[in-house]
């Protein structure tokens, strides 16, 4: 777990804590997490499936959303 800082293209700034794994190929969010937030998400053209550390596909429901580009600086 590490702190980060998200920044937004309309400056707006969240701290947050993450959970890092060096074999992943895309970063995720919850979706309750961005709305609290104020982060902008749109609907993906194609869904997307979460395979988990183990080889299984995630217990919870693609991904159809995706975020608006965000920096992320590590604390």
């Amino acid at each position: 777990m590490t702190q980060v800082e998200l920044s937004t293209s309309r400056s707006h700034h969240v701290f947050a804590t993450t959970l890092l794994y060096s074999q992943a190929n895309s970063c995720f969010m919850d979706q309750d997490f961005a709305l609290a937030h104020n982060i902008l998400l749109k609907m993906m053209h194609c869904l997307v499936s979460i395979i988990v550390i183990d080889g299984q596909p995630i217990a919870s429901v693609d991904i159809t959303q995706e975020y608006e580009s965000i920096r992320v600086v590590f604390q």
